[in-house]
């Protein structure tokens, strides 16, 4: 069960890059890791730092895929920017989205259903 889990949130991020950059967006990096956490992707437009969390869902019906990100993660991806901020020398503005992927298993293949990307989801 790991590996089809590992295998749907890679479809998601890999979704999310794929609608960023037809919108415009400069994908900086994706995965971005230290030990405080991952930021999924990394990119800019019109000169802001976008940091954004992709959350991939089969269904809604425990909510929304937004509302998986809890404060707990929100203070992870915090300290996460910090860290690449200064590791990267960045002086610009920022902003954290969420794009929600729901997508459901048909036969062998993962079907993207729907792509909700909310803009400045949460401010830390």
């Amino acid at each position: 069960m790991r590996g089809y889990n590992k295998q749907f949130g890679e479809l998601g991020e890999n979704t999310a890059v794929k609608y960023l950059e037809n919108k415009g967006y400069t994908i900086i990096e994706t995965n971005y890791s230290t030990r405080y956490g991952e930021l999924d992707i990394i990119c800019k437009k019109d000169g802001i730092l976008i940091i954004t969390e992709v959350k991939t869902r089969s269904q809604a019906s425990f909510g929304t895929a937004a509302e998986s990100v809890t404060k707990t993660k929100m203070n992870k991806i915090k300290r996460t920017t910090e860290k690449y901020i200064i590791q990267n020398n960045i002086d610009c503005p920022i902003r954290f989205d969420v794009i929600e992927v729901y997508a459901r298993k048909y036969n062998d293949e993962i079907l993207i259903e729907e792509i909700n990307h909310i803009e400045d989801a949460f401010w830390v």
